[in-house]
């Protein structure tokens, strides 16, 4: 029962992370094709930005210049410096 369980769960994880790679190749796809032409190296080179910016979780951005999340940080630190005070005065 909970290898099948186990089986499953990394089934789906699977699945979800050839989603997750194909999204982000057919995103890329305009940059392989100009006019009539294809330039499999710009694609290439595409998916390797793609790739760099979504691991640089702090300056995600969905347009040049403008940041998806400006603030979250700074109040998610401020947040967790609340969090742990709370916590380590209820200790006491």
């Amino acid at each position: 029962m909970v290898k099948k369980v186990f089986l499953n769960g990394m089934e789906v994880t699977i699945q979800f992370l050839i989603s997750i790679l194909g999204i982000i190749c057919l995103g890329a796809l305009p940059k392989l094709f100009y006019g009539f032409e294809l330039h499999a190296s710009e694609y290439i080179q595409s998916l390797k930005e793609v790739f760099v910016n979504l691991m640089d979780i702090s300056n995600l951005q969905y347009v040049k210049g403008k940041f998806l999340f400006p603030q979250l940080f700074v109040h998610y630190k401020e947040t967790i410096i609340i969090f742990l005070a709370a916590f380590f005065i209820s200790l006491l």
